[in-house]
Parts: C-alpha cells; structure tokens; sequence
C-alpha cells in the first residue's frame, strides 16, 4: 500500500485530503491496514498527523452494514470506498475497524484503526442530541475543551454539532466541509503539537 494507490482511490468529495497529500513532506510509513503520514516525534514515538485507513470493497460494506443493522447514507458509503477512516489532524472521519466487523465483535488496541461507526450511532451521539436522520460521522477539535460531533444527513449536508445540541456550523456539501475542517484544523495543530509534546515531557 502506498500513498501514491492511496490518492488514486480518492473521490471527487476528498478533493481537500488529496490536495493536502500532496503537499505533505516526510515519506509515509504503511503499518498493517493504515497509512501514516507526517511523523511527530515530539509528541511520541508513534505519534503522525495523518493516519489513512485502507479502503472496504462493496462487499465488505454491505455484508458489515446488514449484520450491524446500519444504515450508512449513500454519500458516506462512497468515501467508505475510498477510505475506510481517517485521523487527519484532529479531525477524525469514523469507519469499520477489522476486529469489529467480526463476530462476536472485538475491542482491540493493539494496533491503528480507524474509530468505529457502529458505536458512535449506538452510543456516542447520544450526547449530541442529534435528530435520529443523521448520521454521526466524525468529530473534530473545537477548542481546548470542546469536540463538534460531525453529522451527514441524507442529501449530502453535512452538520458540526455541540454537545447537548445546538449547529456549530454547517454545509451543503461533504467535500466543502472536509476542505474547510481540514484548512481549520490545520492551523490549530501547532497549538496542539506543542501542547502534547509538554504533557510528554512532563511525563517522562
């Protein structure tokens, strides 16, 4: 898996993520089903502002959505396509981790994965106050103490909300947002580099 497969794949709705990959320095490290790019040492060893997760086929998906019972909108599927997941600064786009898509579902922490979409629509939205017609995709930075949960609703329109409800922002369409997200987070990660590369030496 290189990066170079990995921008192939991408669709015109991950326009932003493609147009950022090709402006990243370093060379990517593949490390089982994830791709890692822009290493960061002073916040740890293992620690990189970009992680991609390899792609699922149709079949894959399909099979994993029937046997979970969920409904993943037509547009966020197609990313699924594309990338299965994503840590892109702190923004992360959720998808289906391997040990999970099993049966019986596993936890497993010994290696990278994308954050899972069966638990954020079965549990983690709740503290969003979402309506039941969309769907929880992602969750990004908002400040030192406050994640925007991300929601797509069944056109395409994408929702950043605050806990116990109430619109951050929104737009009409995924790829506006991921450009937008990604511009953002972008310019907050120095802040944030710094900050847990302090809270690394501080532990050390």
């Amino acid at each position: 898996m290189s990066l170079d497969s990995f921008v192939q794949r991408l669709g015109p709705e991950l326009a932003a993520l493609e147009r950022l990959l090709v402006r990243m320095s370093g060379e990517p490290v593949t490390s089982g089903s994830v791709l890692l790019l822009s290493h960061r040492p002073a916040i740890g060893p293992k620690a990189y502002a970009i992680s991609l997760y390899a792609p699922l086929t149709k079949e894959e998906l399909d099979t994993y959505a029937e046997a979970e019972g969920l409904v993943i909108p037509s547009h966020y599927k197609a990313l699924l396509r594309s990338i299965n997941g994503a840590q892109i600064f702190e923004l992360s786009l959720f998808g289906l981790p391997a040990s999970a898509r099993g049966q019986p579902r596993l936890l497993d922490r010994s290696s990278h994965k994308p954050l899972d979409l069966v638990a954020a629509n079965r549990h983690w939205r709740a503290k969003y106050n979402a309506a039941s017609d969309l769907f929880y995709f992602g969750s990004g930075t908002l400040s030192e103490n406050e994640n925007v949960g991300y929601f797509i609703d069944g056109i395409g329109g994408v929702f950043a909300l605050r806990k116990h409800g109430g619109i951050w922002r929104q737009w009409t369409t995924f790829g506006r947002f991921l450009s937008d997200e990604i511009e953002r987070l972008e310019e907050l990660f120095p802040a944030y580099e710094a900050f847990m590369a302090g809270v690394a030496r501080s532990g050390r």
